[in-house]
This record gives structure tokens, C-alpha cells and sequence, in this order.
């Protein structure tokens, strides 16, 4: 009996072990889709200057801050998969490369997490609708 006992407390542990880890991170989805998974992230923190028709909306709110004279503001529609594909490559696309040279939003809103950031690159190197 105390074997059995023995025997099912270790197999109880070990499944506490291998479950541990189960649900408790937020990762990234494997294939996020635009409508799924980076509509939300756009809607919540790209658009207010990122706006439709390609424009910078230049909100009042956010400065505008270029890492260097040569660089440019990235003109796009973000409310559209059609105008967020220009931006779209391997390894992330240019999408990618701009958040990386400047965290994105800007202050004073809080940066993408990495749950977001990771949704984004994964996106942006394979875009599914």
C-alpha cells in the first residue's frame, strides 16, 4: 500500500511539473490573422497617428520624434490589411524595423508589450488575413 501510495504521489508531482507551464504565459499566436489579432493591436495603439488615408494624424498630444534628420514619418493607413501590407517582409517586413528604431507608441502612451510586438514581427513576416 505504501508503494502504490508512493507511486501516486510522484506521478501527481510529475504532472504538476509538466502542467506547470500550460496556459501560463501569454505567447505570441504561431499564425495571427489581421481580422484576429492585429486589428485589436492596431485599433489600440497605431491609429490614433497612424490614421486612415495614409496620413499622419499628428496628434497634438504625442510629439513627433525622428531618431535622425534623414528619417521620415511612416505614412500609412494602419485601419487596413490592403494599407499595412506595404510594410510587410521577411523577418518582419519594414514594419518591424521601424518599431525597433523607435518604440512604439510613443510616449506618452505606454510601448507595444512583447505580446503585441511578438504578434506584430510573427504578422508581419507571413500576413494572413
Amino acid at each position: 500500500m505504501a508503494m502504490r501510495a508512493r507511486t501516486l504521489l510522484i506521478v501527481a508531482a510529475l504532472s504538476g511539473v509538466a502542467f506547470s507551464g500550460a496556459g501560463c504565459g501569454n505567447e505570441a499566436p504561431l499564425f495571427p490573422t489581421y481580422h484576429n489579432d492585429i486589428k485589436p493591436i492596431m485599433a489600440a495603439h497605431c491609429i490614433r497617428c497612424h490614421g486612415a488615408g495614409g496620413t499622419m494624424n499628428m496628434d497634438p498630444d504625442i510629439p513627433v520624434i525622428m531618431p535622425s534628420k534623414n528619417q521620415t514619418p511612416v505614412l500609412g493607413d494602419f485601419t487596413s490589411l490592403a494599407g499595412l501590407m506595404p510594410f510587410t517582409g521577411p523577418n518582419g517586413g519594414t514594419l518591424k524595423q521601424k518599431i525597433d528604431i523607435l518604440p512604439m507608441p510613443p510616449p506618452p502612451s505606454t510601448a507595444l508589450d512583447s505580446y503585441d510586438y511578438d504578434t506584430i514581427v510573427t504578422w508581419a513576416s507571413t500576413p494572413l488575413p
